[in-house]
C-alpha cells in the first residue's frame, strides 16, 4: 500500500482527508444524538469526545501507510521548538489578554473601573480541563494525519533535490488547509470566514510541514499544533463561546496577517542551505528514520522536479485566488483587505439578557414579546449560565396564534447557535426556568437569547 501512496500521494492523500472526515462526521453525528448532555455543554466536550476516536484512527492509519516508526524518533525536540519559536511567541502573546482577563474575573475590581475589563464568567473547572484535553488531541489527530501521513508520502515522492522538497511543503499545506472545507455550511454566518480560516490553514500547514522536515520529530508539530490552537481558542475555552462564532469574525486582514508571516518562516526554515542540509545525512536523521537520504553534498534541481514545484506553486495561487473571491462573495463587505465583521447579531431582531437570584421557586419565568419584519432564515443564539448547573431553562417561541416555533430544554451552562425560519409576524419568547433539582439556594442565572 505504501508503495501505491508514494507514486501518487495526492490521490491517497484526498484518501486520508476523506477517511478523516467520514471519522468526524460518524464520531459528531453520533454524539449529537446519544445524549443531550453531549450538546448542552459547549462545543468542546462533544469535540474532545470525537477526537479520542480521531485520534486513535491517525495512529491506525500512520501505522496502515508504514509510517507507525514515526512516533519512535524523539530526536531534536529542542531543535523543532526553536524552529517553531515564531508559533511560541505569537500564540504567548495571544494568549496574554486572555490570561489577564480571567485575573480579573476571579479578584473582584472596583465598579469604576469595569468598563476597563469587560467581565465573563468562567466556565467549570471541568469543562476548562476538557478544553484543554482537547487542545492536545486536536495536535495528536492533525499531525497524524497531516504530517505523519500526507507530509511524508509528497516527501518520500519529491524530496529528492531542493525544488522537490519545495513541492512537497507545499502540496501538503494545500492538503491542510483545503480540508477545511469541512467548516461550510455548519454556520451560514461564518462561511466567508471559513474560507480565511482555509488561506490561514495552507500557510500554516506549509510552516509546520517545513518544522516537520527540519526535526523530524512528530512530537515537535504535535506540541506546536496543540499550543497554538490553544492560545488561538483561549477565551472559549475559559468562558464560553462558540468556534464557529470565532471562525466567523475572520476578515481579509486576518487571511494577510496569519498567512504573510507563516510564509515568511517556512521561507526561513527552508532557505538553501537548511534544505541541503535535509538533503544529506548531516542533518542528523537517524538512517532508519523516514526521509533520509545517503549523503550527496550540493544536490541540483533537476528540471522535472522544476516543473513540478511550478505547478504546487501555481495551484497554490489558484487555491488562495479562489478562496479570496469565494469570502467575497458570500461577504460583500469583504471587497478590501483591511474589511472586518462588525458582529453576527448588528441587525439583531432580539437580543435580551435574563438574569437575577434564585429565589427558591422550583419553576419560573418570563415573556418578551418580539416582531419579525420579514419571512427567512433567522440566526438564534441561547447562552444559558446558571450558577447551579442541576437548573434547566426551556426556552420557547410562540407566534401570534399561540403555535409554537421552537421549543428546547437546556441544561447546565451552555452555547447554542442554530438557524430557525420563521414567517413575518408577531412572536413571543418564553423562558421557564425548572430548579427542582437545584441545590444552591441564592445562586444566580443568566440566559441570553439573541435572534438576527
Amino acid at each position: 500500500m505504501k508503495k501505491a501512496a508514494v507514486k501518487h500521494p495526492i490521490v491517497f492523500s484526498v484518501i486520508v482527508v476523506l477517511l478523516f472526515l467520514a471519522a468526524q462526521g460518524i464520531s459528531f453525528a453520533f454524539l449529537m444524538f446519544i445524549d443531550p448532555f453531549f450538546r448542552y455543554n459547549g462545543d468542546f466536550l462533544i469535540q474532545f469526545c470525537a477526537e479520542c476516536v480521531l485520534a486513535l484512527c491517525g495512529i491506525l492509519l500512520m501505522a496502515l501507510f508504514g509510517y507507525g516508526s514515526v512516533w519512535n524518533n524523539t530526536k531534536n525536540y529542542g531543535r523543532g521548538l526553536l524552529c517553531g519559536g515564531y508559533m511560541i511567541v505569537i500564540g504567548l502573546l495571544s494568549a496574554a489578554g486572555t490570561a489577564i482577563q480571567a485575573v480579573f474575573t476571579i479578584l473582584p475590581i472596583p465598579p469604576e473601573y469595569d468598563y476597563l475589563v469587560p467581565q465573563q464568567e468562567l466556565q467549570p473547572i471541568w469543562q476548562i480541563g476538557v478544553f484543554i484535553l482537547t487542545m492536545f488531541l486536536i495536535g495528536i489527530t492533525e499531525e497524524s494525519f497531516f504530517r505523519g501521513i500526507v507530509a511524508n508520502l509528497f516527501w518520500d515522492k519529491h524530496a529528492k533535490d531542493p525544488a522537490g522538497v519545495w513541492t512537497a511543503t507545499i502540496y501538503s499545506g494545500l492538503v491542510f488547509g483545503l480540508m477545511h472545507f469541512v467548516n461550510l455550511g455548519a454556520d451560514p454566518e461564518a462561511n466567508a470566514g471559513v474560507f480565511v480560516q482555509m488561506i490561514a490553514a495552507i500557510a500554516l500547514g506549509m510552516m509546520l510541514t517545513a518544522i516537520y522536515y527540519r526535526s523530524r520529530n512528530l512530537w515537535v508539530t504535535v506540541s506546536l499544533h496543540a499550543f497554538w490552537d490553544f492560545c488561538a481558542l483561549l477565551p472559549e475555552g475559559l468562558f464560553g463561546g462558540s468556534v464557529s462564532e470565532v471562525v466567523g469574525s475572520y476578515s481579509a486582514l486576518s487571511a494577510i496577517t496569519s498567512s504573510v508571516p507563516s510564509l515568511i518562516v517556512t521561507c526561513v526554515l527552508l532557505r538553501k542551505k537548511k534544505v541541503q542540509e535535509l538533503l544529506s545525512a548531516s542533518s542528523g536523521v537517524p538512517e532508519n528514520a523516514i526521509g533520509y537520504i545517503p549523503n550527496q553534498g550540493n544536490v541540483n534541481s533537476t528540471l522535472s522536479s522544476i516543473h513540478s514545484r511550478d505547478k504546487a506553486i501555481i495551484a497554490a495561487i489558484i487555491a488562495v485566488s479562489g478562496l479570496f473571491f469565494g469570502a467575497n462573495v458570500l461577504r460583500p463587505d469583504f471587497e478590501t483587505p483591511f474589511s472586518t465583521q462588525s458582529g453576527l447579531f448588528d441587525t439583531s431582531v432580539l437580543d435580551i439578557t435574563n438574569s437575577g437570584e434564585w429565589e427558591g421557586d422550583q419553576t419560573f419565568g418570563s415573556r418578551y414579546n418580539f416582531e419579525i419584519d420579514e419571512s427567512g432564515d433567522y440566526r438564534i443564539k441561547i447562552e444559558s449560565r446558571p450558577e447551579d448547573t442541576n437548573a434547566s431553562v426551556l426556552v420557547q417561541i410562540t407566534d401570534g396564534d399561540g403555535d409554537v416555533a421552537f421549543q428546547e430544554n437546556y441544561g447546565g451552562i451552555c452555547t447554542i447557535e442554530f438557524s430557525l425560519y420563521l414567517d413575518a409576524g408577531e412572536y413571543e419568547l418564553n423562558l421557564v426556568y425548572n430548579y427542582t433539582e437545584a441545590t444552591k439556594p441564592g445562586s444566580d442565572y443568566s440566559t441570553r437569547v439573541t435572534i438576527g
